[in-house]
């Protein structure tokens, strides 16, 4: 009986031991349910200029993750995107939705339609909500519940562009350039509760694109016009007050705000290499020719991207800047159009 007693304890202490063996190797279906690709403290997701995917890089390590991270299914499918959590928001422009991925494996989530004929612009998430503004469409702006995914719609504007959370008064501000194809521009201040514009500065250069607030201003950079009849681009401030005054640039354009050690910076356009403080103009970063796109991460990385038909190989590529200083660099498989850093 006991020798009996001692096999059956031997049989059990090896059954056991392939249970464990299984966890350690990854193999039980608990541990398999998501395998996470990316980290929330180094990756960068980059948007393809044709909308068709997002690249994930891992900066600090200098490796590229995955090249279609998020795969988009469609040419011309997006315009921009932001993450919120562990999760990828992309405004879909093809599809008239706000779709959602996972931040950790690029997996899609859900699809969140906007309406027939809605074109989404831009996206930005504050504190459980999406905002997400459109080009075309019946309704302008749409705020999105994050938990439940129910979607609140108002009309205004005419072609609102970027959007920005202020978070000094809590308010949004949205840039409106009126039409596509000949841009003019006001600046729209919206209630995020409400949606209900709570004041408009109509008077603002051409072309408003990137927002960023900094030292008790708000700075607006105006792209201006750099195809057909040429018009300068220039940097909107307005004062705590609300009074505007305006930096004309011959010759560039910029489009991108970014706050980076203890200024503001902007990019300058087609050919004008580096980015610019845009409250002291001598003070510049030597970057990239015609720097597309660009973002902080951590407070000291700055990422930059230049495209395929402005580099001297025609490739686009993906540059990062530690303290000023080229620190890694990713090729892309073609322009990139938007890049995000991976936080929660």
């Amino acid at each position: 009986m006991k020798k009996g007693l001692w096999k059956l304890l031997i049989l059990m202490g090896v059954v056991s031991q392939l249970f464990v063996g299984c966890s350690i190797l990854g193999l039980d279906d608990d541990d398999d349910d998501q395998v996470v690709l990316t980290s929330a403290d180094s990756t960068l997701f980059v948007l393809s200029s044709t909308g068709t995917y997002i690249a994930a890089f891992n900066y600090i390590s200098g490796e590229e993750i995955k090249q279609d991270f998020v795969e988009l299914e469609s040419e011309s499918s997006a315009s921009d995107f932001c993450v919120w959590e562990d999760k990828i928001l992309v405004a879909a422009t093809k599809w008239n939705a706000l779709m959602v991925y996972s931040a950790d494996d690029g997996e899609k989530i859900t699809e969140i339609p906007l309406g027939d004929g809605v074109k989404p612009a831009f996206v930005i998430a504050h504190e459980g909500v999406a905002y997400v503004t459109a080009s075309e469409g019946a309704k302008k702006l749409h705020k999105v519940d994050l938990n439940d995914y129910t979607v609140t719609s108002v009309a205004g504007g005419d072609c609102l562009q970027n959007i920005y959370y202020n978070e000094n008064d809590n308010l949004l501000y949205i840039n409106d350039i009126e039409n596509m194809y000949s841009p003019a521009g006001q600046l729209l201040v919206i209630s995020p509760e409400s949606l209900a514009t709570v004041q408009t500065y109509e008077t603002i250069s051409q072309n408003p694109q990137g927002i960023a607030y900094y030292d008790g201003s708000l700075f607006v950079a105006c792209s201006g016009q750099s195809w057909g009849t040429p018009v300068d681009g220039a940097i909107d401030r307005f004062d705590a007050s609300g009074i505007r005054s305006a930096t004309r640039f011959a010759g560039k354009y910029p489009s991108c705000l970014v706050e980076y050690h203890e200024g503001v910076y902007a990019n300058a356009g087609f050919g004008v290499a580096g980015l610019f403080n845009v409250q002291d103009t001598s003070d510049q970063i030597a970057a990239i020719d015609y720097s597309v796109v660009v973002v902080v991460a951590k407070g000291d990385y700055l990422a930059t991207t230049q495209s395929n038909w402005t580099s001297p190989d025609n490739k686009a590529h993906l540059y990062i800047y530690d303290d000023g200083v080229l620190w890694r660099e990713f090729e892309i498989g073609d322009s990139p159009s938007c890049v995000r850093f991976y936080k929660k």
